[in-house]
Formats: structure tokens, sequence, C-alpha cells
């Protein structure tokens, strides 16, 4: 082989600028372990803390909470599926009998929370004595191991249950503790390949659709009561009261079902149209609009429809029942019906024209309605004779009230906070991947997430327990929650301001008296009635009736 020409076969005793394969793969893993231990270090500082929180997460980090008044009281993960999961709907349901049992145990600043929905290692649930013993022993081990940090205490507390019900388009149904954020329970209905509407929940019942297939589930533990394919195509999600579940169908059709008796024959609710809008249920009414612009209203135990209002245009909006003899029903002509649903004549009691489009369903807090037009202009008015009280622009939906303010969805990811009684705008909060506000009128908590699961409950500070706004209907006498020492435990902290507060609103003004009315055979002229015990002289038959 000549001098100078080297066979391309024969390496090179000559050392190359070029590193090798493995020496490069060990650089970069280097340079790797070096950027994560830097990241970690950021993440570890305040402000790249909150930004590292945030990014992507629709979570509110806690110093921008506490910023606005406001503190997390939880956040978990919803089970959406694989794949393409997402979280079609929650709602909030809070129950009339069933009581929660919360134990909480303090030392120092630190604060741990035990319930009763608890499983210990066998899988079944300690109830409540369970979680009394379980944050009694949690404290004597404290009291064990850092004796320094003083003396542990224990408060039970015994609260509304309240249960958040949030369903995705995979046929997934989960129920959520709405103070504590734990899963009760996950179920899987029908199929992944049908819609699913949202949960509709009573006492003891949870219903909702998947496809034509009705399903009601136990509300304790989830299980499975009964499923029957109803007899019409279902137009929207349905409603339930204690001894009936009510399907729209897009014939127009209600389809009411016994729930204790799954194969009795369902009652069929007639109207004209297709039934396209979730039905309302309310002090034992029922009411529904169909896409002719009727709204109709039925009795739910006698199973007879009362009466129906003609609108000029349809209705696309759940109507709201505000009392026994209150229903609000905005339509898309930019009118708010206030109407007796008892009363088959003269039931209009006041309307309200805003001159926009109403496609959304009020919300009723107290003596007021709140209503939303298609224009984000939001309306307070009164629910005892429709006057407007005010009105606050750039409102895309109401979420929750909370003493004396209210949590809605301004702007694109804003979170805008409004004063109760003027409308006002006290804050703007903004929001990264906001997607899934949750409209919360039974509590003053503040429900919102991400459509991919993600799931957080927001408080005023100090207020650690929820106050419960929904209306009683007279028939149950609402159970009052209680504060004590656990059995055996240190005595109870002092209550901080707002802690203890009734949640059923005790001690709040009660209204002024209606005037009571008319009787049926009272002058509706204003004339004096007979005295009593002397009734009037009836005229005789020859009587001149000219005089």
């Amino acid at each position: 082989m000549p001098s100078g020409i080297r066979s391309s076969t024969c390496p090179s005793n000559r050392p190359s600028n070029r590193p090798s394969t493995r020496s490069s793969f060990r650089a970069i893993l280097l340079a790797s372990a070096a950027t994560l231990a830097l990241g970690v270090a950021f993440v570890g500082s305040g402000v790249e803390r909150v930004a590292a929180q945030s990014m992507g997460s629709g979570l509110m980090p806690a110093n921008v909470a506490r910023r606005y008044g406001l503190e997390r009281a939880w956040f978990t993960q919803v089970e959406v599926g694989r794949g393409r999961g997402r979280v079609n709907e929650a709602v909030v349901h809070v129950s009339k009998t069933r009581l929660q049992t919360t134990v909480e145990v303090f030392q120092g600043p630190s604060r741990w929370q035990f319930t009763e929905f608890e499983r210990d290692a066998f899988g079944e649930i300690i109830g409540p004595e369970g979680a009394k013993r379980k944050a009694n022993d949690f404290a004597a081990r404290l009291k064990k191991n850092s004796p320094e940090a003083g003396e542990p205490k224990v408060l039970v507390q015994v609260v509304p249950e309240v249960t958040l019900y949030v369903t995705t388009n995979q046929g997934l149904i989960q129920a959520i503790d709405g103070e504590t954020g734990k899963t009760r329970w996950l179920v899987r209905v029908g199929s992944a390949n049908f819609p699913t509407t949202g949960a509709v929940a009573s006492e003891n019942h949870v219903a909702l659709l998947n496809g034509s297939t009705l399903y009601v589930l136990r509300s304790t533990d989830g299980e499975m009561m009964w499923q029957k394919k109803i007899d019409g195509v279902p137009g929207a999600s349905a409603a339930i009261s204690d001894e009936y579940v009510f399907v729209p169908t897009v014939n127009g059709a209600i389809e009411s079902y016994t729930l204790a008796d799954p194969k009795a024959v369902p009652w069929i609710y007639k109207s004209l149209g297709r039934a396209m809008v979730q039905p309302a249920h309310g002090f034992g009414s029922l009411a529904w609009p169909t896409d002719f612009g009727h709204l109709y209203v039925a009795s739910a135990t006698a199973r007879s429809i009362l009466y129906r209002l003609e609108s000029r245009e349809t209705i696309v909006a759940t109507p709201t029942f505000a009392a026994a003899d209150r229903l609000i029903a905005p339509t898309v002509d930019g009118y708010v019906y206030c109407l007796q649903p008892a009363r088959q004549t003269s039931n209009i009691l006041w309307k309200f024209s805003s001159g926009e489009t109403l496609s959304q369903s009020p919300l009723v807090h107290g003596e007021f309605v709140y209503v939303l037009s298609d224009d984000r202009n939001l309306y307070s008015l009164s629910t005892r004779d429709g006057l407007p009280q005010w009105k606050s622009p750039g409102v895309n939906k109401v979420m929750a009230i909370s003493g004396d303010k209210m949590y809605a969805v301004g702007e694109v990811g804003r979170l805008v906070v409004l004063d109760l009684k003027t409308g006002s705008r006290i804050a703007t909060i903004p929001l990264d991947e906001f997607d899934l506000p949750i409209t919360n009128s039974v509590t003053d908590r503040l429900y919102y997430g991400t459509k991919l699961g993600t799931l957080q409950c927001l408080r005023e500070v100090g207020h650690r327990w929820p106050v419960v706004f929904e209306p009683s209907d007279g028939k149950k006498p609402k159970p009052k929650p209680s504060a004590k020492p656990a059995a055996g435990g240190a005595p109870a902290a002092e209550p901080k301001p707002g802690e203890n507060d009734d949640p059923f609103g005790a001690g709040a003004p009660a209204p002024p008296p209606k005037p009571a009315e008319p009787a049926a055979g009272d002058d509706p002229f204003g004339a004096d009635p007979a005295p009593a015990g002397k009734p009037a002289p009836k005229p005789k038959d020859d009587a001149d009736p000219f005089g």
C-alpha cells in the first residue's frame, strides 16, 4: 500500500476532535441532571413555585387565593377515563336528612381532618365513632412524639352531607365529598360510545342517562338499583324527586318512572313540541319548556298538568323554583316570568323585560333572583315583585355566593368577585386552564376546575364549615350541626369567628309577613267586610238592583 494512504478498515491512531457516542450520552445525562436540580431549586422558591403550581393545572395558588380573601379547602383529580375522557357536568347536592361527622385535630398552626367516610384496612367505612377513635389515636401520637408543639386539641363537627356528582363522556359517575374532596364511590354505567347526561340526586337515589337507558343508583354507595330502557329518545338530563324520576324526550313527552318500583308502567306527561331542556322539580311541582315556546307546569305527586305558559319565542333555560309559590322562567325574547305553580288561573305574579336574549337558568338566593343575558349582563331582581336591584356587565356565568359576595366567570380565564348588594366589581382574579365552572346555588363553596379532571374547592378565609342556602319545603325539619369535643379527647379549640355559624342560616331576620289573600267572597274593590258575627243581609229577590 502506498505511503500516506490509509485503509478505511484500519483504525486511525490520531486523536479525533469528535467525542464518542458513550461520552456524548454521559454529557447529556449530566446536563439533564443539572437542569432538573436547578428546576427543583427554582420551584422551591416563592414566585417560581407559584408559576409551576398554576401553569396548566387549573388550580389557584394558595398565596393568590389568600390575596382575595379565599383559601383552598381541597383539590383532587377526577377519573375521566382513558383517551379522550372529559368531564361532562358536575352538580352539587345537599342532604336534608344525612349528617356528616368530621373530626379535626389541632396542634399549633397545623390541622388534620378525619371523616366518617374513610375506610379501614379491610375496606369498610369507619363511621362517626371510627373517625373519633382515629382522631384520638392520632392526637395521642402527636402528644407523645412532638410535645414541644403544644397540647393537641380535638374538635368534632357535625355538618350536612354535601356531595358533588361528576359525570364524564366515558360513562363514569363519581361521588366526591364536597367538604374534603375525597371520593366516596366511582361507578361506570352503559357504554363509552353513547352520550351520558349529567346526574340528578335525591335523598336516596342518583339517576343519569347513557344513550336511551336510565340508570338509578343508591346515593350512599353507588350500588346499581335498577336500569331500564326508556320508551322515547331522551332530549336532556332528567329531574328527580324522592318518589319519581322524570325524563324529557324529543317527542315532547315527559316519562315519569317510580323509583321504588321500576316495573311499574311509567306515567306520561304530554306536551306540544320537543322537550330538549332539563325539567325543574321543586315543592311537589314539575316544570319544563319545549321548543314551541311553551312552559308546562304539572303536579309531580298527582301526575297531572296544571297549565302552560305560551311565550313569543322558544325557552331554552331550565326554570328555577324560588319558593313554593314562586317559579322563575326566563325566555329567549328577553322576558323573566314569575309564576305561581299551584294556581291554574291568574298564575303570573310579575314579569320583567331585559330587552336581551336569556338562555341561562336563573339563580335564586334569598329574596333575589339573578338572571344572566347572552349579552353578559347580570340582573338582580326581587322575587317578590320583580323590581330590578342592579345590573352588572361582563359576566358569563354565576358560580357561587358567599356572605356578601358573588363569584362569577368574567372574561376568558378570569374569576370576578361582585358585591352582592350593589353588583359592583370588587376584584378580578386571573386563572389558567379554567374551563369547568360549576354553579353552586346550595352552599357557599366555590367549585371549579378543568374538563381534564382537575377539581378544586375554595372558601372564604375562616369559613371552615359550609353554609347551606337550599330552601326548606316545610315538611322536614332541618338538622342543626353541633360542635363538641371528641370522647376521650382534649378540650376543643376555641372557635374562630364564622367557624360555628349555623349552616342553615338560623338567626337571619325573618322576612316580613305576606298580606293575607282575600277570601273567595271578599269584595275585590276593597269594600269593608261585614262585622264579625253579623253576616251581611242578603238582598231580597224583588229588591230594585239599581237602588
